[in-house]
């Protein structure tokens, strides 16, 4: 047991034991802004990919699975995520919803059923609009995000990699 609890200190507290790597991985993506900004959308799709598995596996209704998953959301940004720069939670799990909404009309899509008629493709359209919406929006969020970051950073002269959670100073 007292291997396991130091191994968890040192995975999670000593700030030495990543630091080496996730610092030169941060100095790269500081240089590279438009990457770091598509690094940003392929962490807010994953974690909205992520949400519908994980509201596939509960086992109530899609609305009741949506609405634990947003109120969970909306408690992690209250208590854990109002301290960092990037909030995924609540994209994540509004992405989710919207992913969700819009594989009957992407199936319809793909399987050529759309394209019966106008109103069918009208619908399906329709259908998609959520996920359109949430794709333009981690777009803005990313985007935003990185500039205030970048922004930060040009206040701060060497202050890449020592930015932490909120461009304040990491310990």
């Amino acid at each position: 047991m007292n291997f396991l609890n130091n191994t968890l200190n040192t995975l999670t507290k000593e700030p030495g034991f990543l630091s080496a790597y996730t610092s030169k991985g941060a100095a790269w993506l500081d240089e590279r802004p438009r990457l770091y900004k598509a690094a940003i959308v392929a962490n807010h799709l994953f974690r909205a990919v992520s949400m519908v598995g994980f509201m596939y596996l509960m086992p109530f209704s899609p609305l009741v699975n949506f609405s634990v998953s947003l109120v969970a959301s909306i408690f992690y940004r209250v208590t854990i995520e109002r301290f960092c720069q990037f909030r995924f939670t609540i994209a994540s799990c509004l992405g989710a919803g919207a992913m969700m909404l819009a594989l009957p009309a992407i199936d319809s899509i793909i399987s050529g059923v759309a394209f019966g008629s106008l109103g069918l493709i009208a619908k399906a359209f329709v259908e998609l609009l959520p996920l359109v919406l949430y794709g333009v929006s981690i777009l803005k969020i990313a985007n935003d995000g990185v500039d205030e970051y970048m922004e930060k950073l040009k206040q701060t002269p060497g202050a890449n990699n020592k930015m932490g959670c909120c461009g304040k100073g990491s310990s």
